[in-house]
């Protein structure tokens, strides 16, 4: 076995014609940016939430 034949089998790093399985135009398409067809709807708005209210603290009645 090789060197790099060992490299590749029982190392797992690629060596010689076998450097990436993937080509530039895959990356390419991996990596562009797409612009949604649609615009986003109200599903992606923050939620309003209502103001609070104050609340009374039941444990300032208590005497030690």
């Amino acid at each position: 076995m090789s060197e790099d034949e060992y490299k590749r089998e029982y190392l797992g790093i690629p060596a010689g014609a076998h450097t990436s399985p993937f080509t530039w135009e895959l990356y390419e398409r991996a990596t562009k940016v797409l612009l949604p067809i649609v615009p986003p709807g109200d599903g992606y708005d923050p939620i309003s939430e209502p103001p609070g209210r104050a609340v009374e603290n039941p444990f300032m009645q208590l005497r030690l």
